[in-house]
C-alpha cells in the first residue's frame, strides 16, 4: 500500500465539523513533481494540486466511511493528470472486533515506463488496491489482527522491487544513485501482489506495571506476512529471489512520544 498512496503532501488543509456525522476536508498542495505527492519546499512551487475528501460517522460512533483523494498536474513540465482516491469504511462488529476495508485508484498521465513488458514507452498508468484488516480485543492488553491485501500494479510503474532501494534513490552528479543497495537489482512490471498478515499487538508496560513514565505506551507487535506475485498480462515475474512468494516473520517495538 505504500506505494499505492501519497506519504507526505506539502500545503495547506482545513476540515470544518458540520455536525456530529459529517466532517469535509480540503485544501492546496505544491511542492512535487508528482502531482502533490511527498512534496518539499525547495522545488515543483509553481505546481499546484488539489486535496479534498468527508468522512462520515454513525450516530453511534460504531461505524465511519472516509473519502479523500487528490487531483492536479504532475508538475510544472507536465500537464498530465496525477490523481488518486481513497476510501475507508470502519465498523465496530462487536465491543471488541473492528472490520476496516480499504481501497485506492491511482491514474498518473503519460508517463514514461522501463520495466520487464515497456522499454521507453510513454502512456497513462493506473493502479489499484484493496485492502481488508479484521482486530479483535483478546483482553485489555492484548489483540490479534489479520490483514489482506489485493494490489495492481496494472502498468508497471508503482511497485518495484526491492522496494527499499528505488525509495532510497537520488540524484548525484546527474546520476541516479540509491544509499540502500543497487539500481540494477531493481526490477518492476505489470502485477498482481497479494499479501496476507497476521499479527500480535501486546501493551508491554500496562501488562508488565513498567512505572517508567517515557514506556507507558509501549507496544510489542510480532507479525507473519505471505507474499505472492502474479504477472499481469506480461512474463513471469519472481521478484523474491527468483520466486513468486515468500513468507516473512518481523518483530515491531512502538513507542509513541
Amino acid at each position: 500500500m505504500n506505494v499505492g498512496e501519497p506519504f507526505t503532501h506539502t500545503g495547506m488543509l482545513a476540515n470544518y465539523t458540520i455536525n456530529r456525522n459529517w466532517l469535509i476536508l480540503g485544501g492546496p498542495i505544491t511542492g512535487s513533481a508528482n502531482g502533490g505527492w511527498d512534496g518539499g519546499w525547495d522545488k515543483q512551487l509553481g505546481n499546484w494540486s488539489g486535496i479534498a475528501g468527508f468522512t462520515w460517522t454513525s450516530d453511534n460512533q460504531a461505524t465511519s466511511f472516509h473519502f479523500s483523494g487528490t487531483y492536479g498536474k504532475t508538475s510544472t513540465r507536465s500537464a498530465e493528470t496525477w490523481a488518486f482516491y481513497n476510501m475507508v469504511l470502519q465498523h465496530k462488529l462487536t465491543p471488541k472486533t473492528l472490520l476496516v476495508l480499504h481501497h485506492v485508484y491511482g491514474h498518473a498521465g503519460g508517463v514514461l515506463l522501463n520495466n520487464l513488458k515497456h522499454s521507453n514507452v510513454t502512456q497513462d498508468a493506473e493502479w489499484i488496491s484493496v485492502i481488508a484488516h479484521l482486530y479483535y480485543d483478546l483482553t485489555d492488553n492484548v489483540s490479534i489482527g489479520a490483514r489482506a491485501e489485493w494490489y495492481r500494479d496494472q502498468d508497471g510503474f508503482r511497485n518495484p522491487s526491492p522496494f527499499r532501494i528505488a525509495a532510497a534513490t537520488n540524484m548525484v552528479n546527474g546520476t541516479a544513485v540509491s544509499y540502500a543497495g543497487s539500481l540494477s537489482d531493481v526490477t518492476i512490471t505489470p502485477a498482481d501482489y497479494y499479501d496476507v498478515t497476521v499479527r500480535l499487538n501486546w501493551k508491554a508496560a500496562r501488562s508488565l506495571k513498567l512505572k517508567e513514565k517515557f514506556l507507558q505506551k509501549l507496544s510489542i507487535r510480532p507479525n507473519i506476512r505471505y507474499d505472492r506475485v502474479d504477472a499481469y498480462r506480461s512474463a513471469a515475474y519472481r521478484p523474491f529471489a527468483d520466486h513468486k512468494d515468500q513468507i516473512l516473520f518481523s518483530l515491531d517495538f512502538l513507542l509513541p512520544f
